[in-house]
């Protein structure tokens, strides 16, 4: 994820508006005061705990295959609205839809 994604993010919601963070940065952002001057909340999906990270690194480490194999679809950020359409449309197969730059 790029800081300038997130910047158009904020510009996009308006003042008031909220921006649901749901993915992970690979590396720190270093986010501006931008989203609290324009009075844009960012609601960050994290849904594993610390502990449930580690024990899939470590499972990773043994079996590097299935990664490859739940990447159902991919698109580029072009496509975003048919991206999340395949993603909850169970359907179309789906395990896991990655966004790609």
């Amino acid at each position: 994820m790029r800081l300038g994604s997130i910047q158009q993010a904020v510009r996009s919601a308006g003042r008031g508006g909220r921006i649901g963070l749901v993915a992970i940065p690979g590396e720190p952002m270093g986010l501006s005061a931008a989203p609290a001057l324009e009075e844009v909340a960012v609601l960050p999906a994290i849904y594993w705990s610390r502990a449930e990270f580690e024990e899939v690194a470590r499972l990773l480490a043994r079996h590097p295959e299935p990664p490859g194999l739940l990447v159902t679809h991919r698109f580029g950020l072009g496509d975003a609205a048919t991206a999340f359409a395949v993603a909850g449309d169970r359907a179309a197969g789906a395990i896991a839809v990655h966004l790609l730059p």
